[in-house]
Formats: structure tokens, C-alpha cells, sequence
């Protein structure tokens, strides 16, 4: 009986971690890639003040979030959206509006894909 016991507890446990850790990245992700849309939105409009005040608030977010997301997420992932990171604001200081908006897209699909490859699904399982 007292495995079991220590079994459940065990379950419980690492269930509450897994539950955390999943609504962590949802809500970090879903914070960041409401920053870019906005960045998008100033780059769009070719308001590259308001957008470089918004990509700080993205770097701020991205640091604090990365914090966390070293301890559970794969580390490729993390190296990926670094790399978009840092092409973006490279094209931002150039005000190269096209190719900040590729870059800034591909950020996205980063950031995105760390929440997908996280998500519980079959696929993810086997």
C-alpha cells in the first residue's frame, strides 16, 4: 500500500510539472507572438521607432521566457528563435521593412514551433 501511495504522489507530481510547464510556454509564446504582430504592424506602416521600442519589449520577453524554457524545452528550438531574433533586429536597424517582415516571420514560425513540438498529441508521444 505504501508504494502505491508513493507511486500516486509521484504521478501527481510530475502531472502538476507537466500541466505547469505546458501553460508556461503557452502563455510565454502567445505574449511573444503578440509582440511581433505588433513589430509587423509598426514595420508595415514604416514606424520604425515605435517598432524598435516593441522589439526590446520582444527581447525582454524572450530572455525572461528563455530562462525557463532552458530547463524543459530542447535546445535547438531555443537556438533557432535566437538566431531569427537576431536577424530581425539587424534588419530593424537597417529599416529594411521587407526584409524585417520576413524575418520577423520566421521568428514567429520559431516561437510557434517551440509550442507544437511541447503540446501533448500522439505524434509527440511515439
Amino acid at each position: 500500500m505504501r508504494s502505491f501511495s508513493f507511486a500516486a504522489l509521484l504521478l501527481a507530481v510530475l502531472l502538476g510539472l507537466n500541466i505547469f510547464c505546458y501553460n508556461f510556454i503557452r502563455t510565454s509564446v502567445s505574449d511573444i507572438d503578440s509582440s511581433i504582430d505588433k513589430i509587423i504592424s509598426h514595420a508595415d506602416k514604416k514606424d520604425f521607432k515605435k517598432a524598435e521600442k516593441e522589439f526590446q519589449k520582444l527581447k525582454s520577453k524572450s530572455e525572461e521566457s528563455k530562462k525557463i524554457w532552458f530547463i524543459i524545452i530542447n535546445h535547438q528550438e531555443i537556438d533557432n528563435v535566437d538566431i531569427s531574433m537576431r536577424q530581425s533586429e539587424a534588419y530593424l536597424k537597417k529599416e529594411a521593412e521587407s526584409d524585417l517582415i520576413a524575418s520577423l516571420n520566421t521568428l514567429k514560425y520559431n516561437v510557434n514551433n517551440v509550442y507544437e513540438r511541447e503540446k501533448v498529441n500522439i505524434i509527440n508521444i511515439f
